[in-house]
């Protein structure tokens, strides 16, 4: 997901934002925040750009067929319900959808996921 389209979206629907918030990083975990609070603005915009996500998901499943597929990042951060509707999307696309249901989760690590697999692959490589 993009925090520039979370922006377009929400404000696209009509969202305000807290206007001491001048940066993008900020404005969006705010939407994030609202959101995960039941705003019905900020899940239209999550569910809009879930769409999306799910479409490039079920793309994934279908040309490597993973077992699972793990997101992190910021926006999704604490999302688990958006999670679950992204899931029951990419599910209704794919093919095998309704045989075997794709598993899509959030990361642990939270948004530092990618830095802590980047990591560990340079220590990996040195070993």
């Amino acid at each position: 997901m993009s925090t520039a389209a979370l922006l377009q979206e929400y404000e696209d629907l009509g969202g305000v934002m807290d206007a001491s918030v001048r940066d993008n990083a900020g404005r969006a975990f705010q939407i994030s925040r609202l959101a995960i609070a039941g705003d019905p603005t900020a899940r239209k915009a999550y569910a809009i750009l879930g769409g999306y996500l799910a479409e490039g998901i079920a793309n994934i499943f279908n040309l490597f067929d993973p077992q699972a597929l793990v997101i992190s990042g910021g926006l999704v951060e604490g999302q688990r319900e958006f999670i679950r509707e992204v899931e029951k999307c990419v599910t209704g696309i794919l093919h095998f959808g309704e045989k075997r249901k794709p598993q899509i989760e959030l990361a642990a690590s939270g948004h530092h996921t990618g830095v802590q697999g980047a990591g560990a692959l340079v220590f990996e490589r040195l070993s």
